[in-house]
């Protein structure tokens, strides 16, 4: 597997790869590289089946989140 934030590793259609590298910039909050793997319409849906929706917002959300 690739470094944190690297893409294009892995086959395209497997999902796998893109979820582990999410969770290794989760873990070692790692803001820019959680932003280069979403792209400018990235989705998430929150455990309050809340939808936020675009790249910049979830950045944000991300930021504040890692200031807790």
């Amino acid at each position: 597997m690739g470094k944190i934030g690297e893409i294009g590793v892995g086959k395209e259609d497997d999902p796998q790869p893109i979820t582990l590298r999410f969770i290794e910039c989760i873990t070692a909050r790692d803001l820019q590289g959680l932003k280069g793997l979403m792209t400018e319409n990235h989705r998430f849906v929150d455990i309050c089946e809340e939808l936020h929706n675009g790249r910049d917002l979830n950045v944000d959300n991300w930021e504040r989140f890692f200031k807790l």
